[in-house]
């Protein structure tokens, strides 16, 4: 059948009809189409009543002929469709009227043999199909085949033009997508353009919008072209032309036209050319019309939101990042953007002198077409804060107002806006931490109805954004105005200084020194600046005397280190040649990149109390070492009132009751041994005085028990703002134990050193890491020939020794294995060798350890004869060594004892070290108790003042008015949060939203009073009194209720915490000796060490606590105090005071765990077995004795428990085991 070859059809889904007229006329085809067929089954081979029947169809419709693809029979519908004459169609065929290839490359001829074969199968398909009209323009249809009754070759074809249904597809498919919501319903309002009868834009719909309803408008281009606002008709005209010249698929475009009432609107219109002449032109078009004012109003308002949000941005970003010499002229600037910004006439800064109240005018910008060009404001003015306007910004309260609605009582605000023209302004307060400092006024000289801005809840927030910002800035330019002014001072302070100041070059050569340095160094700044740190004119020793070392210059230790020293001493001779001992501070000077510029030293002369400095410190320590058990109290003293108060433990302490002891100071000073009371006063009154804050004395006291008791004494004097003496605080401390400690250590030194001077074989003490000779007894002076010990100095230990010996002792030395009767040949200074009997036993010396060796020379046994002569001899001298050795092991031991009394004295030691801190925890409380204690007396005054006014109010109110005010009373007698920054200004806009929607006058000051006491939403019970007459005073009184309350919570939370602070300071200082164990909790005991530790972890660690529910155990609490103390300040100092401790307490079969976590560094695993051996310390020297973990091993071993430890980079974890043994 001409050719046709089959291929599997691709059919395509009908889409769903998006105009309504085009349904019905499908519908009414189909009807009248059944109804041809049922007239052509009877009056078959009738040609006339068979084209009569089609012509009647207004569909297009054709008889196809499908044994020659033909058409039999076309309606006259069909005709224009295709633009052929009935002759001229009969002699085409499908394929004649369709391109080769269908829209999905199907071919054609084979797609239409597969439609045959189905309508053949099915009686009928309907499919979509593109034709080919005469001018061979695409026609977009869809198709329907039927078999015609009784005829097995014959079918009818109906089409449907689907190009109108395509081009309103297309038109709702615009470019400008944000327009597409709005149009998706507009298919009813399509137009159809015949451009050759109507040669301009039709449509209805454009009449209405524009505001002609009775066809009265001209439909022409020249009249088009004038009701087009003139600066969109060019862009408009060009779009139009485009497309109907076929360089652009759709005209999209949106413009304004001038409506009949004048005013413009906004047109959104959209067309597509769906039908073009043979030549080419455009003949038809279809398209619609759209209003989009409203759409293009909000576009409007967007365009100044994002515009403000960006001005808000961009003064944010310069005044955050600019220097503090540039803020001023930032500032200006910002003020002179915001009037432009808001179209305002004027706008000024002022700052505010509350204390003064005074006004300062900083600057105002007037706008140069401004009628009025004389100021505001004077440069400096009077407040009246009761004023109208100044009274609302106090309130720290945006305020927008026209002239026209300043009360009639604000005559001197009214008079001062006509003096200046003003008609209308807005006042933005600047505040600081919560306090109006001034404000930003925007001023127009026209009304609020005529001002563009509406300064609505949009741009309120911004001015409040950019009035937060000038604030922060001006602050902060005042603040580096203060600090230069401070760096100025320093500078004279550092020139008329009377300590020695020096600053060095990197490489090493004196810059600058101050007139001190002059004198101290005995040299000019001239002759100081020719000199670099290690000049050889310095003849620079260590302190005591010896070697200046390159490693124990303080230059090279900064240079090196990049971090400061402290207190580095050493003697030099100055320019007058005298010898000075010198205390040295240094740091180091950085750059951006952390390069080190210059270096800055602190140079102190000690020379006169380097003696007194050596006896304290040696005292210092003792006295740290011998608080063994020791008890310590608190006292303060009211100087005032001369009156005392003792905790219980300075009661326990002195040995008296509190009935006993009568609260004076003479009661206290009755109670000193008389040897020491005038010290004391003396001492007392030199703190009262003023010459020293600080005091510190040892004095003894008359014990009750009739013994004499040595007693520590610390404290300070507090003192007022005049400086007046109004009270003193402090501790004492029982330090007989560390009297009696020292005394019993010294008269153990004086046995060793006899022993280690009227020893017979040489004893000599090294460094095992310098190999450095550091100390020699006589014997070792006789034995190698020296005439004295300073010949020793500068000799290495190895010239001592012949090679082989001194690998032998450099081995022991290296690896600190002790050792005895080692044969070593030693070599005297004149050069002989001799045989010696040598031992090496080291011990630990402030935290290092030395080496000491003993020589025996044994030169005299070289010849046999005389060893049988000297055998008794030997033996006799081997018994005196053994009974000296044994004597040396009890002089030792006897130390060792002494030393782990010294150690038990770690807890007081620590807890002194924390008293500072715990004062000023409780410090922290005491000042909110005052603080609220000042608010409650303020409010009190305001409240005494309010009451009667109040109680008028409500005797006048109705009942239901009075209930609902009391049931807002309790509501605000409740403690509430307490709202701030961005939270607070959301709760206010939520409430001012609330407000207006009741209808209320003055939502904005309704709305900062509720906020203000923390409600969050509108109480309904509140409304009723809210809407009164007299709700303002009313509301005030609540704010004060509220004020009140609040304060009165605030001291209740402090009370609470120094309950708190004092009851963990009771138990982390009780001290108990007895070896029988008691019931105790282990989260009690580790929150007193948690508490203690309270103001190291505030400053940056983060404490979580897992506790599960474990009974109390019996154990020694004041150990477990110490294990506790020890690992978790551990964790502190490995955390440097940064980071994470997690403590967890839970049992595990027969024992009860203690887990404590830190996020550390971790300990490397080459020490991890070391760190509970005596001694062992990775702290540098004078910050650690090296026995904390020792202890805590020994304590949790009395116990029977175990520690273990585990860690890793980031993570430490210490777990304690302890037997679970319940207390009955």
């Amino acid at each position: 059948m001409f050719g046709l070859v089959s291929e599997k059809s691709v059919n395509r889904s009908p889409k769903k009809e998006k105009a309504k007229d085009a349904s019905i006329e499908l519908r009414e085809a189909k009807r009248r189409i059944k109804a041809l067929e049922t007239q052509l089954k009877n009056h078959t081979g009738n040609g006339f009543f068979f084209e009569e029947l089609l012509d009647c169809s207004p569909t297009p419709t054709a008889i196809l002929d499908f044994t020659s693809g033909k058409f039999r029979e076309v309606n006259a519908a069909i005709l224009p469709l295709f633009g052929y004459s009935r002759k001229e169609l009969l002699k085409k065929t499908m394929i004649n009227l369709s391109p080769e290839l269908q829209p999905e490359n199907q071919k054609s001829r084979e797609l239409l043999r597969s439609k045959f074969e189905e309508c053949r199968k099915n009686g009928e398909v309907s499919f979509y199909w593109e034709y080919l009209n005469s001018n061979g323009c695409s026609l977009p249809c869809k198709v329907r085949f039927s078999t015609l009754r009784n005829s097995e070759s014959m079918f009818s074809v109906q089409i449907e033009d689907l190009r109108r249904r395509k081009a309103i597809d297309s038109l709702l498919r615009g470019t400008h997508e944000r327009f597409d919501l709005l149009i998706k319903n507009l298919a009813e309002d399509v137009w159809v353009w015949d451009i050759a009868l109507n040669p301009i834009l039709p449509g209805e719909k454009l009449d209405n919008i524009l505001g002609y309803y009775n066809k009265e408008l001209i439909r022409n281009l020249k009249f088009w072209k004038v009701l087009i606002h003139p600066n969109d008709a060019r862009r408009t005209l060009t779009l139009l032309q485009q497309t109907l010249s076929g360089k652009k698929d759709l005209f999209d475009a949106d413009y304004r036209m001038r409506g009949k009432d004048g005013t413009y609107k906004w047109i959104l219109t959209r067309g597509q050319v769906i039908e073009r002449s043979w030549t080419g032109e455009a003949t038809k078009m279809l398209g619609f019309h759209a209003d989009i004012s409203k759409q293009k109003k909000a576009e409007e308002s967007d365009r100044i939101k994002r515009n403000l949000e960006a001005l808000t941005t961009s003064i944010s970003t310069e005044l955050i990042n600019l220097p503090s010499h540039e803020i001023g002229e930032a500032i200006r600037n910002t003020i002179d953007k915001i009037c432009k910004f808001f179209q305002m006439d004027r706008a000024n800064l002022v700052l505010y002198d509350l204390e003064r109240l005074k006004r300062t005018l900083l600057h105002e910008y007037i706008n140069p077409k401004a009628k009025n060009k004389s100021p505001s404001w004077p440069e400096l003015s009077d407040i009246n804060p009761e004023s109208f306007l100044t009274k609302h910004l106090l309130l720290n309260k945006i305020i927008t107002l026209d002239i026209n609605e300043i009360p009639d009582s604000s005559v001197d605000l009214k008079t001062l806006l006509n003096t200046v023209g003003i008609k209308f302004l807005v006042g933005i307060p600047l505040t600081l931490a919560g306090t109006v400092v001034g404000a930003i006024g925007l001023n127009a000289e026209r009304h609020r109805s005529e001002v563009r801005h509406r300064f609505e809840e949009f741009e309120i927030f911004h001015l409040r954004t950019i009035g937060e910002v000038i604030s922060n800035a001006l602050e902060r330019k005042k603040k580096e105005e203060e600090l230069h002014t401070e760096r100025d001072l320093l500078a004279g302070i550092m020139d008329t200084s009377v300590a020695a100041i020096t600053v060095l070059t990197p490489d090493g050569r004196i810059s600058y020194a101050n007139s001190s340095a002059e004198r101290i160094l005995g040299l000019s700044a001239e002759n100081l600046k020719e000199r670099t740190y290690d000049s050889v004119e310095w003849k620079s020793t260590s302190i005591d005397g010896g070697p200046w070392q390159p490693e124990d210059q303080p230059f090279l230790r900064v240079i090196n280190s990049g971090e400061p020293v402290f207190d580095v001493r050493h003697a030099i001779e100055d320019g007058r040649g005298l010898r000075k001992y010198l205390s040295i501070n240094g740091s180091p000077i950085k750059n951006d990149l952390g390069e080190i510029t210059s270096l800055v030293f602190l140079v102190t002369d000690i020379t006169d109390s380097l003696l007194a400095e050596r006896a304290l410190k040696e005292s210092e320590e003792r006295l740290r070492l011998a608080l063994n058990a020791a008890n310590m109290g608190t006292w303060s003293w009211d100087l005032k009132e001369d009156s005392i108060h003792w905790s219980a433990n300075t009661r326990h302490l002195f040995g008296i009751s509190l009935d006993e002891f009568g609260g004076k100071s003479e009661h206290f000073f009755d109670l000193i041994h008389p040897d020491d009371l005038e010290k004391v006063r003396a001492t007392v009154e030199l703190s009262v005085s003023g010459k020293n804050d600080d005091f510190h004395i040892e004095y003894r006291i008359f014990h009750k028990e009739g013994t004499v008791h040595w007693i520590e004494g610390k404290g300070r004097v507090y003192r007022a703002i005049d400086g007046d003496p109004i009270r003193m605080a402090g501790t004492v401390t029982d330090i007989t134990n560390r009297k009696n400690a020292e005394n019993e250590l010294k008269a153990s030194q004086l046995r060793f050193q006899a022993f280690y001077r009227f020893a017979n074989e040489a004893i000599l003490f090294l460094n095992p890491r310098t190999e450095r000779i550091l100390d020699t007894n006589p014997a070792f002076l006789n034995i190698f020939g020296f005439a004295n010990e300073k010949e020793i100095q500068g000799i290495p230990a190895k010239s001592l020794f012949t090679s082989e010996s001194w690998t032998t002792v450099h081995t022991r030395l290296r690896s600190f294995e002790s050792i005895d009767n080692l044969e070593l040949r030693t070599i005297r200074v004149d050069g002989t060798i001799f045989p010696s009997i040598g031992s090496i036993h080291f011990y630990n010396e402030k935290d290092s350890y030395i080496a000491a060796v003993s020589l025996l020379d044994t030169s005299a046994i070289q010849e046999v004869e005389e060893l049988k002569m000297i055998n008794n001899e030997i033996s006799v001298r081997n018994k005196l060594i053994e009974m000296q050795k044994n004597e040396l092991e009890e002089t030792l031991e006897d130390l060792k004892r002494t030393q782990a009394q010294l150690i038990q004295s770690e807890k007081m030691a620590a807890l002194g070290q924390l008293i500072a801190g715990i004062a000023h925890e409780i410090n922290n409380p005491i000042g909110a108790v005052q603080a609220s204690n000042q608010n409650l007396q303020e409010c009190l005054l305001r409240f005494q003042t309010l009451l009667p006014e109040v109680q008028s109010i409500i005797s006048q109110m109705p009942h239901d008015e009075v209930e609902s005010f009391r049931s807002f009373l309790n509501q605000v007698r409740q403690i509430r949060e307490h709202l701030a920054g961005i939270e607070e200004r959301r709760v206010k806009k939520e409430l001012i939203l609330e407000f207006e929607a009741l209808g209320f006058e003055s939502p904005y000051m309704f709305a900062d009073s509720l906020a203000d006491m923390g409600f969050r939403t509108i109480p309904k019970e509140a409304i009723p009194f809210l809407k009164s007459a007299r709700a303002t005073t009313l509301l005030e009184y609540s704010s004060i209720e509220s004020f009140f309350f609040t304060n009165t919570n605030t001291i209740q939370i402090a009370v609470d915490r120094v309950s708190k602070i004092l009851y963990a300071l009771k138990n982390f200082s009780h001290f108990d000796t007895g070896s029988t164990k008691i019931p105790a909790s282990l989260q009690e005991s580790i929150e007193t060490v948690l508490t203690i530790y309270q103001n190291q972890l505030k400053k940056g660690i983060q404490v979580t606590k897992e506790y599960d529910d474990i009974p109390k155990i019996l154990c020694y609490p004041d150990d477990l105090l110490h294990v506790w103390t020890n690992l978790i300040y551990n964790s502190l100092q490995a955390m440097d005071f940064r980071g994470r401790i997690r403590i967890r307490t839970y049992t595990q079969d027969e024992e009860v765990a203690v887990e404590i976590n830190d996020s550390g560094p971790g300990i490397p695993e080459n020490i991890r077995e070391k760190i509970f051996q005596p001694f062992f310390t990775t702290k540098p020297p004078g910050e650690g004795s090296g026995l904390g973990l020792d202890i805590v091993h020994k304590i949790i071993a009395k116990h029977g428990g175990r520690i273990e430890v585990e860690s890793v980079p980031g993570s430490t974890t210490f777990r304690v085991f302890l037997p679970l043994l319940p207390a009955e």
